[in-house]
């Protein structure tokens, strides 16, 4: 049985599911959870290893040579940045905006 719903998560490529369905049911006999908790707990599982692997694939396709945390950032280096409605009003329009360059409003037309 335990075979077949790993073979439907793959399926439905939900690796991270998959592997620990049989650490969580263990668990779940031991603490007592219920099925509600177990699945809770396998599609958080899943949500933060996609969630992890999106920020590796990202940081790898952006070339960078290291990867900097908000503690090295030189906010002096732009004075406006000190200002936080300025850094709000920007992430929104950033979070809120188009993605593709071409239609950025930040950059000239590509095409």
């Amino acid at each position: 049985m335990l075979n077949d719903v790993q073979s439907k998560f793959k399926e439905l490529r939900l690796k991270h599911c998959s592997e620990n369905i049989a650490t969580l049911l263990m668990q779940a006999k031991e603490k007592n959870l219920s099925t509600l908790q177990v699945i809770d707990r396998l599609l958080a599982i899943e949500i933060e290893q996609r969630h992890s692997a999106k920020i590796k694939r990202l940081f790898r396709q952006s070339k960078l040579l290291e990867q900097p945390t908000i503690d090295q950032f030189d906010f002096s280096f732009h004075a406006s940045l000190l200002n936080v409605n300025y850094f709000v009003r920007f992430a929104t329009i950033t979070l809120s905006g188009f993605s593709s360059l071409q239609y950025s409003k930040f950059s000239a037309p590509i095409c």
